[in-house]
């Protein structure tokens, strides 16, 4: 096919988005300017922002003796590292029951690894939920190390 021949190495079916979408962000920035286009990326920063640091004091509060993360500069997701916990994927059912998701962390590795690493989202739960679902979460922790760990060291995490 002399257009692939062409292309120098680059597929000419998928090494591009296709036209419609093309089109659309075409359309959308030109109907709202370099100066809108600031002002949405400004407001999309204040909003994830916001998000974050309310999600940040949840789990200062209600999780600090779980496990840490680290406060994300930007983005929309948050890495947890639990104490206590080898393997996320194990209550992920648990949490979903208890309402609340969350990626497992092994969902990011190689193979079938355990991992204590869950990544929260953020940016689509409204933020009076934020809470709610840390709080969520942190039950649904206590009760997978109770369930699991029948003879807990002193110290242990657990009411």
């Amino acid at each position: 096919n002399r257009l692939k021949e062409r292309s120098s190495g680059i597929n000419a079916e998928y090494g591009h988005s296709c036209n419609l979408s093309q089109r659309v962000a075409a359309s959308f920035f030109e109907s709202i300017g370099v100066e809108g286009f600031l002002e949405h990326t400004k407001q999309v920063t204040q909003y994830y922002k916001s998000q974050r640091d309310t999600i940040i004091s949840a789990l200062d509060k209600h999780m600090s003796d779980l496990g840490t993360w680290i406060v994300p500069e930007a983005g929309m997701f948050i890495w947890l590292k639990l104490n206590d916990v080898e393997d996320t994927s194990a209550f992920a059912k648990l949490a979903m029951d208890n309402g609340v998701a969350f990626v497992p962390g092994n969902s990011f590795a190689k193979g079938d690894v355990d991992s204590p690493y869950l990544r929260l989202a953020f940016s689509t739960v409204p933020q009076e939920r934020l809470e709610e679902a840390v709080i969520r979460l942190s039950a649904s922790i206590r009760q997978h190390i109770r369930d699991k760990i029948p003879e807990r060291k002193a110290g242990s995490v657990l009411p």
